[in-house]
């Protein structure tokens, strides 16, 4: 209704329009899950849409640029020709991408995390809720996504000082392929990251290097 008002006042075709995603990605079953406690890509993944007039390649065309929720804020000022905002961001200016949307250059990874719970069978359910609950949660999911791979690490976590155990290494990872060409999660869910392929030798330099942009992303 937001955009039909939008395009019926005329507003959309002389303003920049951005239209906030809903945080609401859901598991209908994909893994045997419902809700969206994961680091999978059906739940860590979010529409978003945005129009610029004064950007006339952009109207009308999707982009395959990484983007994050925290890009919003840079990229916001620089296609409003505000002032570039001068607070420690984390966010990425990736206006550039309005002037051509092929080019996925300005953002090389976006990333997410998630925890879990750690029980007798930490890997069957993920149920952190109810008293008493944070000082449950023993692993922080730590996911990076590029162009072609999701990669999670799965640190120790302390609840009660909220830091990452970085020295005793991952507990476990999980890494799933992404064909730029072919992206199985925009077209069958059934059939997104669905095997684990971490263990593949062909993977060792990728995950070395996801794991290292992992650290200096969120290492204390």
């Amino acid at each position: 209704l937001v955009w039909f008002g939008l395009v019926f006042f005329g507003l959309v075709f002389f303003g920049l329009v951005w239209f906030p995603p809903s945080p609401l990605s859901y598991h209908l079953g994909e893994h045997n899950m419902f809700h969206k406690f994961t680091n999978f890509e059906l739940t860590a993944r979010t529409p978003l849409l945005m129009r610029v007039p004064n950007k006339p390649k952009s109207i009308g065309t999707r982009t395959k640029v990484l983007a994050e929720l925290v890009d919003m804020y840079p990229t916001l000022a620089r296609l409003a020709n505000t002032p570039s905002p001068t607070d420690d961001l984390e966010g990425t200016d990736i206006s550039s991408v309005f002037d051509d949307p092929a080019d996925t250059s300005s953002k090389e990874f976006a990333f997410s995390q998630y925890p879990r719970c750690v029980g007798a069978t930490p890997w069957l359910y993920n149920n952190c809720g109810g008293a008493g609950s944070s000082k449950k949660l023993g692993l922080m999911g730590m996911t990076v996504r590029n162009s072609t791979l999701r990669f999670t690490a799965w640190v120790p976590w302390d609840p009660m000082s909220q830091k990452t155990n970085w020295t005793a290494g991952p507990y476990a990872v999980e890494l799933y392929p992404h064909d730029p060409a072919l992206d199985h999660c925009s077209d069958d869910f059934n059939t997104c990251e669905n095997a684990n392929l971490a263990k593949m030798p062909k993977y060792a330099n990728a995950i070395e290097t996801l794991y290292k942009a992992i650290k200096k992303r969120f290492q204390d």
